[in-house]
């Protein structure tokens, strides 16, 4: 029997970023439309490119060229020990990204983060089984004195509602992240340009830790010089989240209505407080027994067909409920958690590049500290009578199968959101589902939520829900959009509207994600007791 001393909190291994970073370190961070010189005064210029089939006419993956030139099996591969792969990835699933343009599929060298199952196709566009592109973050440990990250903008041309893709960076001084912007930093080309983040520290840099992350653009490489080095920072454990769109990192679905930050998302959040890498799991409009097409009590997958000018039909598949298992194939979320590089293989992609291994069994020292999840408005929404029997049972057969593949993954269950759908009822109060209140199908989803969760001493539960407003996280989500009935910042009354926002709308905007990042993370995990063999990376 594991003693109390065997573990430690979850809260002690968080280490915050300490603020925006001192002046008199970096010279430069900027977005241009032109690449830093590094052939000047007989320099020799080198890219770092993370992984290199750009040049391959087919856009194939069968043939990537290592760093030393030579040549990779199929399989995608990593580095040798002399020249590793140059990026710590952070636990995400990478591919190459096939852009749809106008001319047909476009394979410019980016890399497509492939956080869900979730996949369209258009044949309109020559695209086929492709999958959406998520928030790219990534690691690593600079020697030099200036770089530049290589993307290309996926988002419009930076004029409102068109906005342009974001990037961020963060730089480990002394031992602590700083933040260097206060807010991510808008590309500025026009939708399917590159554009490159140039930065120039005042002084030479020895092995200085680097985060970068990329919403709605294709990072592609970085260019320096070949005095320079770049190498993988070590490998932490994450913790996951499985959500609804709150914990959508799609970057096709933003999480900030005003600025259209799409790197905003509550996971930026919890980073920032703990520097924990996050792994995000979610899939928007699904829940418990909803597969994002309509209700569920299977792991039957939902499809969705949208007509896009100028290619026709976009076909999404991949819709499937959370924790969806066997019977949703290619789409199960467990399967994503536990054999995804299979799964991806089994479509006619390559295998993820340098993947470190699946969320739940991978390789020790890679291995989950925890998993959240987020107990959706999505299930009220289908105003169909879940009965707590119902709710119960399958949130007690998720926690019992996730403690069978990995006993020493803690789970965080948030309760229902507290979502008023008469905010989008032209602000009349009135809606399908209605505010929180007793003995609603959301109070019901709750207590039934909350008991198999308390049962299980490796899940902690949190009531968001209330029904009380004193004891909720918040009401509803602020104002309305004028396309869904209402005005934009009417009415100013509501709890959220005067706690975060009043512009927000189903989703919120950067300040009720820092709301919501800031008391999960502390709220939920900081209490947490992970044994100190996890930590370690001994089991």
């Amino acid at each position: 029997m594991s003693k109390f001393s065997d573990y430690v909190l979850l809260g002690d291994l968080m280490k915050p970023v300490a603020g925006i970073i001192p002046s008199g370190i970096l010279a430069t961070n900027e977005i241009s439309a032109t690449a830093l010189n590094f052939t000047s005064g007989g320099r020799t210029a080198k890219e770092y490119r993370w992984g290199d089939w750009a040049t391959n006419t087919d856009g194939s993956q069968t043939n990537l060229r290592r760093l030393d030139g030579s040549v990779s099996g199929g399989a995608g591969g990593s580095y040798d020990a002399a020249n590793p792969y140059p990026f710590n990835t952070l636990g995400q699933k990478w591919i190459r990204h096939i852009r749809p343009t106008l001319s047909g599929p476009q394979t410019y060298g980016g890399v497509c983060n492939c956080a869900t199952p979730r996949r369209f196709s258009a044949p309109g566009a020559g695209l086929s089984d492709e999958i959406f592109p998520h928030i790219t973050e990534l690691e690593f440990l600079f020697t030099g004195i200036a770089f530049s990250d290589v993307h290309m903008n996926l988002g419009g041309n930076n004029t409102a509602p068109n906005y342009a893709g974001n990037i961020e960076m963060f730089i480990e001084v002394d031992g602590d992240y700083y933040a260097c912007q206060t807010t991510p930093m808008l590309v500025t080309s026009t939708s399917g340009y590159h554009t490159f983040h140039n930065v120039v520290f005042n002084n030479w840099q020895s092995e200085t830790k680097i985060k970068l992350r990329f919403g709605t653009c294709g990072f592609t490489g970085i260019r320096t010089d070949t005095t320079s080095i770049i190498r993988p920072s070590p490998y932490q454990a994450p913790i996951g989240m499985e959500t609804d769109s709150y914990g959508e990192t799609s970057q096709a679905l933003c999480t900030d209505n005003v600025n259209q930050f799409y790197l905003g998302t509550i996971y930026r959040q919890m980073w920032m407080l703990s520097t924990i890498p996050i792994v995000g799991f979610g899939q928007g409009s699904t829940g418990f027994f909803t597969n994002g097409a309509g209700y569920v009590t299977d792991d039957s997958v939902g499809t969705a067909v949208n007509t896009v000018f100028p290619v026709g039909n976009v076909t999404t598949t991949g819709l499937s409920r959370y924790f969806s298992g066997a019977g949703a194939g290619f789409s199960s979320r467990r399967g994503w958690m536990t054999d995804a590089n299979t799964a991806i293989q089994g479509i006619g992609k390559p295998a993820f590049q340098n993947y470190v291994g699946e969320f739940f069994g991978g390789p020790l020292g890679t291995r989950p500290l925890a998993l959240g999840v987020l107990g959706t408005w999505n299930d009220r929404s289908l105003l169909t009578n879940i009965t707590d029997a119902q709710m119960y049972a399958r949130i007690a057969e998720n926690w019992d199968w996730v403690h069978s593949v990995d006993p020493y993954c803690q789970v965080v269950h948030f309760g229902v959101e507290p979502f008023d759908d008469g905010l989008f009822n032209n602000n009349t109060g009135v809606g399908s589902v209605g505010a929180p209140r007793d003995g609603d199908s959301g109070d019901v989803y709750t207590k039934a939520q909350r008991r198999a969760a308390q049962e299980r001493d490796w899940v902690k539960f949190v009531n968001m829900f209330g029904p009380d407003a004193a004891s909720r996280w918040w009401t509803g989500m602020g104002p309305a959009l004028a396309s869904a009935g209402g005005t934009r910042g009417v009415p100013t009354n509501s709890q959220q509207a005067r706690l975060l926002s009043t512009v927000d709308s189903i989703h919120p905007d950067l300040p009720g994600t820092v709301y919501l990042g800031t008391k999960m993370i502390l709220d939920g995990f900081a209490d947490r007791p992970v044994h100190k063999d996890r930590v370690n990376g001994l089991r």
